[in-house]
């Protein structure tokens, strides 16, 4: 009886067995496929694959939430942006530099903002709305890099961080138009 039990068990357990792995494999090329297919369609692809891809919501993901993933991968980092301004704001010694940095800090005020206000809107499908916040986010880096300008002979401190946002909005941007064109 103990053999027949066993016996049994091996061969449920060899029938279900293929079945999970192709079900759990299908579910992990499909997402693969619209990650890449999407970000393939973004100014920035392989930031826009590389940002995604590791994000604890992507596997499984549709256009939908590929999109609110980028969003969201804007927002935290445009978060830490601001939060690395301040930072070198209490360091700076230069008042040109300070003024600058505090310039700066209030227009990533206007652009975590929106980028909060564009994930938020994924849940009620307000594309538009998350067209126009994402549009006036990625505004905002260049703007701060401007303020920089000013003055000859001063270089931006957080051109890196102003860059990388402005990517990211990009492909927010592009990846929500997508949705929102109801494109793949």
């Amino acid at each position: 009886m103990k053999s027949v039990s066993c016996l049994f068990f091996l061969v449920l357990i060899l029938a279900i067995w293929p079945r999970r792995i192709l079900t759990h494999g299908g579910n992990k090329n499909n997402h693969t496929n619209v990650l890449t297919e999407a970000c393939g369609k973004t100014p920035y692809k392989d930031l826009c694959i590389s940002s995604i891809k590791y994000d604890d919501e992507s596997p499984g993901s549709d256009l939908h939430n590929v999109a609110r993933i980028a969003v969201k991968i804007a927002w935290i980092n445009a978060s830490e942006a601001q939060d690395q301004m301040k930072k070198m704001l209490d360091t700076a010694s230069l008042p040109y530099i300070q003024q600058c940095l505090m310039d700066c800090d209030a227009t990533y005020d206007d652009a975590v903002a929106n980028l909060e206000e564009s994930h938020g809107a994924f849940d009620t499908k307000g594309y538009g709305d998350i067209v126009t916040w994402v549009a006036a986010a990625m505004v905002d880096p260049q703007t701060c890099e401007d303020y920089f300008k000013d003055i000859p002979g001063y270089t931006s401190p957080v051109t890196s961080m102003n860059n990388v946002v402005m990517q990211l909005c990009s492909n927010a941007l592009a990846l929500t138009k997508l949705v929102a064109d109801g494109k793949n």
